[in-house]
């Protein structure tokens, strides 16, 4: 995201509403530390003036999340997909790596720590 500064009142709802912390304002202007911003649309969806707005747009695939005993926060697959077509051709490849390569009630994301992330990815490309 990117600040407009002409479409800020300065109601430091952006600041109070990021999840990450990410939107800092210094001498009146805000800006975003790209380093721990996640993308998640917060800023520029309730901005009541629209001051935030997309640099890009696109849909991320995150894959692996898991609760539990052993938690393990997902893993960004593909980034700024354009269409949700391609995001559900995604998913069917990521299942069907999965469906090959898990193991009897062996999570997602477990299975992906245990073959590599990078392992993970190529086994996806080779979905065709």
């Amino acid at each position: 995201p990117y600040w407009d500064e002409d479409a800020c009142v300065d109601c430091t709802k952006c600041i109070d509403l990021c999840p990450t912390g990410s939107i800092r304002v210094d001498d009146g202007r805000y800006s975003i530390t790209e380093a721990t911003c996640i993308n998640c649309s917060v800023c520029t969806t309730l901005c009541p003036t629209h001051a935030w707005k997309a640099r890009a747009t696109g849909i991320r695939v995150f894959v692996g999340g898991t609760m539990g005993k052993k938690p393990r926060l997902a893993t960004v697959i593909e980034d700024r997909l354009d269409t949700p077509a391609e995001a559900l051709d995604l998913v069917r490849k990521v299942l069907a790596v999965y469906r090959a390569e898990g193991r009897a009630k062996e999570r997602l994301g477990h299975m992906m720590d245990r073959i590599g992330i990078d392992e993970f990815r190529r086994r996806i490309a080779e979905q065709g």
